[in-house]
């Protein structure tokens, strides 16, 4: 009788133990399950991990973003060629005067051999016509024409003293058709040759959009007089000098 009251008592013991054991492990499964809704939680709530869940789950929207942007830029751009263009109608020279007698300066000096053309000036070889000179930005310029028999009128510039271009015009006989921004542009409309160049630092323009751009005239045919210098009336006609 004692042995069936103590197996009874073993068995009600061992249950109680394994109720026990459930509990405990109910209660480790229910921490797991908070820690992942805590992990869930932090990972929502980082901003940049949210902002690229949102483009994701939203795509248009964030290119419709970027076109908004690029619009924007191209507008600008626009905007700033407008008004480079725009400037570039009106020289910006001051106090220009044209000289044709002895008293011209010299915008190249004698032996300078230019690094882009390999032209040099001899005075020996090429016979001034005449010339301009003016400021440009605060700066002297001079523009110089020379006859040299037979290839034609040369043209030299300096800006701030220093020699900046010496070369050959667009065809051996050309005009002076408009001094415009920072530039002079010559041509031969019979032979449909025309070039730009830049005062301060003798680069050249021959891009036939370019030229369109820095004519200031419409057609074929030539102004009377040089364009771009106002209250003034002087001929867009170079002499062509011939040695005696």
């Amino acid at each position: 009788m004692r042995r069936a009251i103590r197996g009874i008592s073993a068995i009600t013991l061992a249950l109680t133990c394994l109720a026990v054991t459930g509990c405990g492990t109910i209660h480790s499964d229910s921490s797991l399950s908070a820690n992942s809704i805590g992990t869930s939680q932090t990972k929502s709530t980082n901003p940049q991990q949210q902002n690229q869940t949102d483009e994701v789950k939203n795509p248009q929207k964030s290119t419709t973003v970027s076109s908004q942007v690029k619009s924007s830029h191209s507008a600008n751009q626009n905007s700033s060629s407008t008004i480079n263009s725009t400037k570039t109608n009106i020289f910006l020279g001051k106090n220009v005067q044209f000289i044709t007698n002895s008293g011209m300066p010299n915008a190249i000096p004698n032996g300078y051999t230019d690094q882009h053309t390999q032209l040099t000036y001899y005075r020996n070889k090429f016979q001034k016509i005449e010339s301009f000179t003016g400021t440009l930005h605060h700066k002297t310029f001079i523009l110089d024409f020379y006859n040299s028999i037979p290839n034609g009128i040369a043209v030299g510039v300096s800006y701030n003293h220093q020699p900046v271009y010496f070369g050959w015009g667009p065809s051996p006989v050309f005009d002076i058709l408009h001094f415009v921004g920072d530039s002079i542009l010559l041509g031969s409309p019979s032979a449909g040759a025309y070039m730009a160049i830049n005062l301060m630092n003798g680069h050249l323009m021959t891009h036939t959009k370019q030229i369109v751009k820095l004519k200031g005239y419409s057609g074929l045919q030539p102004p009377k007089y040089i364009l771009g210098l106002p209250g003034t009336h002087y001929p867009i006609q170079i002499p062509n000098i011939k040695k005696s």
